[in-house]
């Protein structure tokens, strides 16, 4: 027999105090008919970019842009070649990254708004023989990225706005710029560029140490950004407040990523979680980072032909806390395994690639939810007498 009784319980009150707790689904991207994709750039629609093998053969690959919100994707086409690589993508959907012609090697370009036609934006010389490829675009279309010079090797570029004339942007101040070579990762919407360049002093042996850098609105001179107290440190973003992410060797020879302060200010060492390295990849305007980190030497897995480290895993900071991202999403415990996260926009979404269920390579993005959530020690038991049904089974 069952009896329904009427008991009194302690009624849980939360104080004012929250903090914000975000989780993100994955939004599988698929790939555009070949045997895996990869997602490069993201911006504030949810359009993503990146490439993808056409076929199962291999024998052809082409940058995509996504649908807002991660939809569909959509062959972008090339500058007459078979292969195109998108790299990045500004709020008006332009795009940049590199694509082959008929002939010759591969040049950058910029796309029309949302995905549209192609423009070959050439290189820094007039030779023929010359490569360049673009890394980066802001909202006015300046495009940066590395070019050939004359077949002397790459040099940083920053472009007119809506991808027009190239501009070498130089070399660091008080350096040997004969023996410089740089190349631009980033830029935000006042221009300012990151990187990475030779930091060649005369007394160097090679390979010369490299050393990241920052410059002034519209690409003008490049500062040296320092190190975290090692050799080595690279500069892979930057957000409108010119706050720089990157990594960098450290006294001890490990690699840690860092955050500088505004407009390139002093490099403070994001650490680990857990591990020696750690290397930053993006920043939004938030303030929000992501990248990887190693929780100990590298040990090689092998998944459906795919080689990757079983000791590598990925973060995002909030509110300036690195956090585990692979515990944030529940596609990692259904088969999911990342193998690299690209970009975050100023929504808090995430682009990336990884190991689907099915064991294929495939682009993703990370969709944030926000719930707020009572700190442990705001929440009391109140001594409240309220009524809680409780079923009872009498033997």
């Amino acid at each position: 027999m069952i009896n329904s009784a009427w008991m009194l319980a302690p009624l849980m009150v939360l104080a004012s105090n929250s903090m914000a707790m975000t989780s993100y689904n994955l939004i599988s991207l698929g790939t555009m008919g070949g045997f895996s994709s990869y997602a490069m750039g993201i911006n504030d629609s949810g359009q993503v970019v990146g490439y993808s093998y056409l076929d199962e053969h291999g024998n052809q690959i082409r940058g995509f842009i996504s649908n807002p919100g991660g939809g569909q994707l959509n062959d972008i086409g090339s500058l007459g070649g078979t292969t195109t690589l998108a790299t990045d993508i500004n709020n008006l959907g332009q795009i940049t990254g590199l694509s082959y012609g008929q002939t010759g090697p591969y040049h950058s370009f910029i796309s029309d708004p949302n995905g549209g036609s192609l423009h070959d934006m050439g290189t820094l010389s007039s030779s023929p023989n010359d490569y360049s490829w673009g890394s980066a675009i802001n909202d006015l279309g300046q495009v940066v990225g590395l070019s050939d010079l004359n077949s002397s090797g790459g040099y940083a570029f920053i472009s007119e706005p809506n991808g027009g004339s190239l501009s070498n942007l130089g070399s660091l101040e008080n350096y040997n710029a004969g023996f410089q070579l740089t190349q631009a990762t980033d830029i935000n919407n006042l221009g300012q560029v990151v990187g990475l360049a030779t930091t060649y002093t005369g007394g160097d042996f090679y390979p010369f140490p490299l050393h990241a850098f920052i410059s002034g609105p519209n690409g003008v001179v490049l500062h040296d950004l320092g190190t975290l107290g090692g050799r080595d440190s690279y500069a892979t973003g930057i957000n409108d407040s010119g706050q720089v992410v990157g990594y960098s060797s450290t006294v001890n020879n490990t690699s840690h990523a860092f955050i500088s302060d505004p407009n390139g200010g002093a490099l403070h060492d994001l650490g680990t979680l857990g591990g020696e390295s750690s290397n930053a990849t993006a920043i939004n305007n938030l303030g929000q980072v992501i990248g990887s980190y190693n929780l100990g030497p590298s040990v090689s897995a092998i998944r459906n032909g795919v080689t990757y480290d079983l000791n590598q895993r990925f973060f995002v900071t909030q509110e300036d806390v690195m956090l585990d991202l692979n515990t944030l999403v529940a596609a990692v415990n259904l088969g999911w395994t990342f193998l690299g996260l690209s970009d975050i926009n100023n929504k808090g979404q995430i682009s990336g690639w990884g190991i689907n269920p099915l064991g294929t390579v495939e682009a993703f993005m990370l969709n944030p939810e926000v719930s707020s959530v009572p700190e442990p020690e705001t929440i009391l038991l109140v001594g409240l007498m309220v009524p809680s049904l409780v079923r009872m089974r009498k033997r």
